[in-house]
Parts: structure tokens; C-alpha cells; sequence
């Protein structure tokens, strides 16, 4: 502690003008003006940043199989945990049980193509008993799914299109059209 009476200075600031911030987020805003890490050292403290936060809890591995996209859902065979829906190249859907990291299920010849893209219909705490469906998309169509029922296929398929995403509110699946460019309901 120090008096109030006597006069005092602050010391020297531990960073220079072109260092970067140590907060993140400043740190990100000052990329747009400044360096593209933000100032001297600011690589090392966003890699710092991000290996302090992510790390790795469980390995989902198949054999043989290369995953090119992925999406958490709460699946209905085990509704206390989420589990892991993963497409790969080969155009299959793996299902992982994300506290054990074992596979549940695959979805063999889910799509012609590679999965590019899975994403999960928006859960609402009222809407638990109903099963979450997913869209999962390649490069010429998009597939919706339960996540109850993957084995018995697709509930719905769109043709001629691909990114398929739902709306904030879960009732609507948005996807383009590659051929058309255009933004389909």
C-alpha cells in the first residue's frame, strides 16, 4: 500500500507501443489496423491463448476412414450425453459416443461424394423429447437425418444443392444451389 499524501509515479509499462495487447479480443481488433498478429509477440500469446483453452479430451478414430466434417448432437439412444456425428471422404456418417470416444454406428454410401459439410438442428430446452435431426451435405446434395433412426436413411433428400444449414429457430433448412448460384428454402 502507499499514502495518498506523498507524490508517486507509476512505473514503466511492461509492453512498448508495438507490442500486442495481452486481452484477446483487443488483440484481434488491433489486427485489422496493425500487424496480422497484432503486434510484437502476438503470435506467441494467441498461440498461448489457444492451447490454454483447447485441449484434447478423447480420440474418435475409425481405420481406414478420413473425416472432413463433424457437429455435436444429442443423440436419442443415450439422451444424457451428445455424441459426435463425423462425414468423411468416402461419403460415410460415423456416430461417436463423445464421453468414450467408441463408435455407436456407421452410415455406410450416406452420399456419392465427399461430406463437406454437418450441421445440427438448433435444440431447445422445451423441445428434448423430439429427435434432433441433422443435415448433412456433399457436393451435389444435401441429406436430412434423425439422429434416432440413422440406419433407416435419410428423411429427406435435396438434390442440386449443398452447404444445407437450418434457421436459428430449427424450422427451415437453407441451401445453394452450385449450378444457379442462388439460395435455396
Amino acid at each position: 500500500p502507499f499514502t495518498l499524501i506523498e507524490p508517486h509515479s507509476c512505473g514503466a509499462p511492461l509492453h512498448g507501443p508495438h507490442h500486442a495487447p495481452t486481452n484477446m479480443s483487443r488483440r484481434v481488433h488491433s489486427r485489422s489496423v496493425t500487424t496480422p498478429h497484432g503486434g510484437l509477440s502476438g503470435e506467441r500469446l494467441m498461440r498461448k491463448f489457444l492451447y490454454s483453452r483447447f485441449r484434447p479430451l478423447r480420440a474418435c478414430r475409425d481405420e481406414g476412414a478420413v473425416f472432413t466434417a463433424c457437429a455435436f448432437i444429442s443423440a436419442a439412444q443415450d439422451p444424457a450425453y451428445t455424441h459426435l456425428v463425423t462425414g468423411g471422404v468416402d461419403g460415410e456418417l460415423h456416430l461417436f459416443h463423445s464421453v468414450t470416444g467408441e463408435q455407436v454406428e456407421v452410415v455406410p454410401d450416406c452420399h456419392e461424394s465427399v461430406v463437406t459439410h454437418i450441421h445440427p438442428q438448433p435444440q431447445r430446452l422445451n423441445t428434448f423429447p423430439i429427435p434432433q435431426l441433422f443435415a448433412s451435405s456433399s457436393k451435389s446434395q444435401v441429406k436430412v437425418w434423425d439422429s434416432r433412426r440413422m440406419e433407416a436413411g435419410a428423411v429427406h433428400t435435396f438434390q442440386d444443392c449443398r452447404a444445407g444449414q437450418f434457421s436459428h429457430h430449427g424450422r427451415q433448412l437453407a441451401a445453394t444451389n452450385p449450378v444457379t448460384r442462388k439460395l435455396s428454402v
